[in-house]
């Protein structure tokens, strides 16, 4: 028997859809529900220490998501 359901999101559509599944799963098995919010590194710092030299995107639709 299942007791526990980890659902990890990147705050993408697809994930979106995988986070409502999880959650329909959870209360049809009456499971304990995690949640695991991934956010990429190179986004919150950047590509240009990558080599790439390319700026940071905008933090807000990260912000706006958490």
């Amino acid at each position: 028997m299942i007791s526990t359901i980890l659902v990890a999101t990147d705050g993408s559509e697809a994930a979106s859809h995988a986070e409502r599944a999880g959650v329909a799963l959870a209360a049809r098995m009456r499971a304990r529900l995690l949640g695991l919010c991934v956010v990429e590194d190179r986004l919150a710092r950047g590509f240009r220490d990558d080599g790439l030299n390319v700026s940071p995107p905008s933090a807000e639709p990260v912000a706006s998501y958490l």
